[in-house]
């Protein structure tokens, strides 16, 4: 994963599109602090893909364990498509 930088909501306002470029250009995240609090995050459309794509895979692969311990008949995926085409 990319790196973390921090800037204050002040900052960001002033500096977003330097802030845009450096992601885009690196990658990267930045957390968007005010009041000493951590309010959001600012990510590379590349980090961004990156986490939606690994949410859905690691999403699959729990539901096919929740499949795999239920004892639900499974079969190959050819087999499937071939009986749908059927």
């Amino acid at each position: 994963m990319d790196k973390v930088m921090s800037v204050s909501l002040g900052e960001a306002k002033r500096k977003l599109g330097q802030l845009l470029q450096e992601l885009h250009d690196s990658g990267g995240q930045y957390l968007i602090v005010t009041d000493n609090q951590v309010k959001a995050v600012l990510l590379s459309v590349d980090t961004y893909n990156w986490m939606v794509e690994r949410m859905e895979d690691l999403s699959d692969a729990a539901e096919l364990l929740e499949a795999q311990l239920s004892n639900e008949p499974m079969m190959p995926l050819e087999e499937f498509v071939k009986e749908l085409k059927a």
